[in-house]
């Protein structure tokens, strides 16, 4: 009789203590927004449920398993009032450890493998029509050499025969071997979307996890009602790097700027439609400067003979002790003016954010996805340079101050001169007030050249000898440019490391602009379309007949 009564009074106990819920939803939620920052992301989520009056339970599926726990955040509102009691995480263990990427392109694979079968059947049925052809013309090649010799004059082909026979053979050769190219043709395409997506699927095939995550959010409604719940979480594997067009227009003194981010990320979810943030926040370096602590010195212990001791890190120094990383938020402030926006910038005095104001879709896998963060346009200042004993070439720069409200952050640029591609670059950090320098590759508008016209060297003096070097040069430019401008010419004088070798004679033609300690001159060259300059260097060395001079032509 006792265990009957057991069962009974555990039984009971179990449902007393088991809580009791008006209702039990659950869902993955769709993604709304997304920041990225340099190596990681803030994911939220949106998720709307019918929810009775009383205890509820709602579970949210499906979140990646490498989501910080620390950074979970749930929120509620509705048309009821909602008190949240209690948020569980677990880890759910999948059976098939693959993600919804990883489906969607081994079907892909499957249906492109498949047409790629389809086009091979044409191309084998085409190659069988060709060889038809050729044997049936071989044969009645034969056969009508034959009828020329053997056959009476009425069993001879006509002429009318012969000729269909020909434009039969003429015209099906012709399409089979159409069929066959372009056949061949369409299994490149097939072949490389193949290859493309291989490469996405074995991307996609790393981050597929053999488990997810639920958040389970026990909550009380106060009536029957529709209540919104929001989700947001920190999840690694995604980043962001600037990338820049810029189009210059030297004619109109305009400088175009393209800003692009290119997004990379391997969370195992897909980004479709979201809001999509840009952060220069950097969490991985936390938001607190660490704090150094005393360096103490102690006597070094002697070591017993016969035995070894290796000394401790606390019997040297302490340590400096590590701050805590949290993750720094972007608070956002009011945008600033840009000539031409396409997202908005919040400041958070050490960081900024980029809103960008489409939504956008960036799949897991490692792909790289662009997006526009802003088109700016900036009144430039184009000069010309150049160095014609290094090279004979005019070199193009641009500079314009960034006006905007948008930092310039470090990255590579595709450089245009108008509509003609002129070279790749790198762009230097530029906040908002700071002029930007750009260069701009050769200018083919100018011919120069820089040539030796004189060299004397030998010695001099009646009673004692000194030994000495004369040279004199000649520099050339000439514009073939539609408009006027100012070129700056860079040459330089010798400059000596003993006293005994003397620079002397020195003659420079035009007067320089400047001439600097290290004997680097510079003059400032207005060039009118089809008009052409002359510099004139002249200079002498003298030195003790003895030495052996160096660095000299």
């Amino acid at each position: 009789m006792k265990t009957p009564t057991f069962f009974l009074v555990l039984s009971l106990s179990v449902v007393f203590f088991s809580p009791s819920y008006a209702s039990i939803e659950s869902g993955a939620g769709k993604i709304d927004s997304v920041t990225v920052y340099s190596d990681r992301a803030s994911v939220l989520r949106k998720l709307t449920i019918n929810t009775g009056e009383g205890e509820n339970q709602l579970d949210i599926t499906n979140i990646p398993s490498s989501v910080d726990d620390s950074s979970i955040r749930v929120q509620a509102s509705g048309e009821t009032g909602v008190t949240i009691l209690n948020v569980q995480i677990r880890r759910d263990e999948l059976e098939d450890a693959t993600n919804e990427r990883v489906v969607k392109l081994e079907k892909e694979i499957l249906s492109l493998q498949r047409e790629i079968k389809s086009v091979d059947n044409r191309i084998e049925a085409s190659k069988s029509r060709e060889k038809f052809i050729d044997r049936l013309a071989k044969s009645r090649s034969e056969e009508a050499g034959a009828d020329l010799t053997t056959s009476t004059p009425s069993s001879k082909p006509t002429v009318e025969e012969l000729g269909r026979l020909l434009s039969f053979i003429y015209e099906g050769k012709i399409e089979a071997g159409e069929a066959i190219l372009l056949a061949g043709i369409e299994k490149e395409e097939l072949a490389k979307r193949l290859d493309k997506l291989a490469r996405e699927l074995h991307q996609a095939r790393g981050v597929s996890y053999k488990s997810l995550k639920t958040v389970s959010v026990d909550f009380v409604a106060e009536s029957v009602g529709k209540v919104g719940f929001t989700l947001e979480y920190i999840v690694p594997g995604a980043s962001w790097s600037p990338e820049y067009l810029i189009r210059a227009r030297p004619d109109i003194d305009r400088t175009a700027v393209s800003y692009k981010a290119f997004i990379t990320q391997n969370t195992g979810e897909e980004w479709k439609d979201v809001k999509l943030s840009l952060s220069t926040a950097s969490p991985r370096l936390g938001a607190s400067a660490p704090e150094i602590s005393e360096w103490i010195v102690r006597e070094r212990p002697q070591l017993r003979r016969g035995k070894s001791r290796v000394m401790r890190e606390d019997e040297m120094s302490a340590p400096m002790a590590a701050a805590p990383m949290p993750l720094e938020e972007a608070v956002a402030q009011k945008p600033g003016k840009a000539k031409v926006a396409t997202s908005k910038v919040a400041s958070a005095g050490t960081s900024v954010t980029f809103k960008v104001k489409r939504r956008d879709t960036i799949p897991s896998g490692g792909e790289r996805t662009a997006v526009t963060v802003a088109e700016l346009i900036f009144d430039a200042r184009t000069s010309y340079l150049t160095v014609p004993k290094i090279s004979p070439y005019v070199y193009m720069r641009t500079s314009f101050t960034n006006g905007s409200s948008y930092p310039l952050l470090a990255g590579p640029t595709n450089i245009f001169i108008g509509d003609s591609f002129a070279g790749k670059g790198d762009i230097k950090a530029a906040p908002p007030g700071e002029e930007v320098k750009l260069d701009l590759g050769v200018d083919e508008g100018f011919a120069i050249e820089r040539e030796l016209v004189k060299k004397n060297s030998g010695q001099e003096g009646i009673l004692s000898k000194t030994g000495f070097a004369k040279y004199i040069y000649q520099i050339k430019l000439k514009s073939l440019k539609k408009r006027a401008v100012t070129v700056k010419v860079q040459d330089h004088l010798p400059l000596s490391s003993r006293k005994e070798i003397v620079v002397r004679d020195i003659a420079l033609t035009p007067k320089p602009d400047k001439r600097d300690e290290k004997n680097i001159v510079t003059w400032n060259i207005f060039m009118e379309p089809g008009k052409e300059s002359v510099i004139r260097i002249e200079f002498s060395l003298q030195y003790p007949p003895e030495m052996r001079v160096m660095g000299l032509p």
